[in-house]
């Protein structure tokens, strides 16, 4: 698994987890890869990595013929691991979760099986991650490798700011990727998920207390933001009254999806925990990749606009397909997102340290100028057409 983190320190590894993995790896080597000898595979942890959420644990089976690598992901709530909010109470679309670990690494075990079953066998648009394990007293998953770039990591190889610049990215990617979201949405998980954001007048309390929210943190208010109560008013009027829902997926961002040089895609690490309207997971992918650290700090110029526009494009008309796209409906969605992630970044604080803090927090004030040309962007192409 590629995550969109920098590593921390490497974790120290419980032993008993080690050989937990190992007996169940011996014991189910032959079902995960017919290929391996299942009487004579040896079982090797090659590295360890901290997450703000996880650990991961990269093992490879060997049975001195065929080896094979298996990822195990172990949930875990270490405060000291990630980053934490400065502000309390301030507004979310998606809410600290609250699950034990053991719930949180259930859950994602049961997105990864609703997709292995959504989507049937691979082919020339979809890979699989196979979950093939699950421990419960370790609030763990054994899974699949993919051995392949992920989607974040394909688009950031076109950008102005590398030295060797690559190609445009194909759209095949983009359009599998809203095809594979389709299918996520459409697919029943047998879960029952509580609503979150339902109806219309929720979108607009929600641009309210954001609007209100980034007037007090970064003086939006009164620096050009254009979101108004008129403009609210008039965005919203794009959205139908009650919202139409599906499975969240819980992050459906760049980094959690796999692309191969053929535009095949392998999405992962799902959490669904809500039923949310189906356009906040189509505006989590294409708000991520406008705000991206290298966009945010570059002001937009790493990453071509025209280029995002056709991803975007290309997104939505694979997960639409045939039917037509409610663009004013996606777009007054994106723009909820929008304000939500700029909250949290404006929101979080690096705990230690005096250097690394006073670095995140002219960060902040570089990428602040960059989010408020991207609200304007999409308030002026919702009210100004």
């Amino acid at each position: 698994m590629i995550r969109r983190r920098a590593a921390q320190a490497p974790p120290s590894v419980d032993r008993d987890l080690v050989g937990e993995v190992t007996a169940e790896a011996r014991a189910r080597a032959g079902s995960w890869f017919p290929e391996l000898d299942a009487d004579g595979v040896d079982v090797r942890l090659l590295s360890s990595t901290a997450r703000a959420r996880c650990f991961l644990h990269r093992f490879e089976l060997d049975d001195g013929r065929v080896r094979r690598p298996v990822m195990v992901k172990v949930r875990h709530s270490d405060p000291r691991l990630r980053r934490l909010d400065r502000f309390q109470g301030r507004p979310v679309l998606n809410p600290e979760r609250t699950m034990s670990d053991e719930e949180t690494a259930r859950r994602e075990y049961d997105g990864l099986c609703a997709i292995v079953d959504a989507l049937g066998q691979p082919d020339d648009r979809f890979g699989l991650l196979r979950p093939l394990a699950w421990l419960p007293e370790r609030s763990a998953i054994v899974m699949d490798v993919v051995d392949q770039p992920t989607l974040r990591q394909r688009l950031l190889e076109t950008s102005r700011a590398r030295r060797s610049r690559h190609p445009v990215m194909a759209e095949s990617a983009w359009c599998n990727a809203g095809r594979w979201l389709r299918v996520f949405h459409d697919h029943p998980l047998g879960l029952d998920l509580p609503s979150r954001t339902s109806s219309r007048d929720q979108v607009v309390d929600l641009y309210q207390a954001y609007g209100e929210f980034l007037g007090q943190r970064t003086g939006a208010a009164s620096s050009g933001v254009r979101l108004d109560h008129r403009r609210i008013d008039l965005i919203a009027q794009a959205l139908p009254s009650e919202l139409p829902l599906a499975p969240g997926h819980g992050d459906f961002v760049a980094n959690n999806m796999f692309a191969d040089p053929t535009g095949r895609v392998t999405g992962f690490d799902p959490l669904p925990r809500w039923r949310v309207p189906r356009y906040q997971d189509l505006g989590t992918l294409t708000v991520g990749i406008r705000v991206l650290p290298v966009q945010a700090a570059t002001q937009g110029l790493a990453l071509a606009q025209d280029d995002l526009a056709r991803y975007e494009t290309a997104l939505w008309r694979g997960y639409f397909g045939s039917e037509p796209v409610p663009l004013a409906a996606v777009r007054a969605y994106q723009l909820l997102v929008l304000l939500d992630k700029w909250s949290d970044l404006v929101s979080k604080r690096i705990p230690h340290g005096v250097v690394r803090p006073r670095l995140h927090e002219l960060r902040v004030q570089v990428a602040s100028r960059h989010f408020r040309s991207e609200v304007n962007r999409l308030v002026t192409a919702l009210t100004d057409s």
